[in-house]
């Protein structure tokens, strides 16, 4: 099963998008924040990051430059989500290497799709 870490500073959110997306045939790692992300990639393989942009302690963005640091994170799908559509910011998680761009609020189908796409899941 593909590994998704999951930053979300929302815990209501987290848990039920984590909770649709175990049931889509992912395996799960949650993040309270980008910081406690960045901890949870260095001791798992991950193969796909799905981040909120705006969290306490390190931003989706910051995560997301950090993570693209890393030899092990340079091409792996990163997937912002957020409720802001504003073309800095979109600019700015674009030249940071992100994969897509994810627009909330988002329903669990329209997520799993959207990652199934770069992490597919067995039948």
């Amino acid at each position: 099963m593909p590994t998704i870490l999951y930053a979300e500073d929302t815990r209501s959110l987290r848990e039920a998008y984590a909770k649709g997306l175990r049931e889509a045939g992912f395996t799960v790692i949650e993040a309270k924040d980008g910081e406690e992300a960045w901890e949870m990639a260095q001791k798992h393989v991950i193969d796909l990051i799905l981040s909120d942009f705006e969290m306490p302690r390190l931003s989706g963005l910051l995560l997301l430059q950090r993570l693209r640091k890393d030899a092990r994170y340079r091409e792996t799908p990163f997937f912002i989500m957020s409720a802001r559509d504003e073309p800095l910011i979109h600019d700015a998680s674009w030249r940071a290497g992100k994969t897509v761009w994810l627009m909330k609020p988002i329903g669990i189908l329209e997520l799993v799709d959207a990652l199934r796409r770069f992490c597919p899941t067995p039948d």
